[in-house]
C-alpha cells in the first residue's frame, strides 16, 4: 500500500514590488518548466534561472 500524501493549502504573502518587478521571470520560469515536463527542456536551465530569481528577490 503505497502511503498517503497530505498537503495542507497554503498561501504566501508576496510584497507586491516582488510580483511587479520579477513578471517577466516568473513568467519564463514558468514556460521554462512546462518545457521542461513536456521534454523540451533540460533540469538545469531551469534551475539556473530559478536561482537567478531568487537571488533578485528582496529579503524584509
Amino acid at each position: 500500500m503505497l502511503p498517503s500524501i497530505s498537503i495542507n493549502n497554503t498561501s504566501a504573502a508576496y510584497p507586491e514590488s516582488i510580483n511587479e518587478n520579477n513578471n517577466d521571470e516568473v513568467n519564463g520560469l514558468v514556460q521554462e518548466f512546462k518545457n521542461l515536463f513536456n521534454g523540451k527542456e533540460g533540469i538545469s536551465t531551469c534551475i539556473k534561472h530559478l536561482l537567478e530569481l531568487i537571488k533578485k528577490t528582496p529579503y524584509e
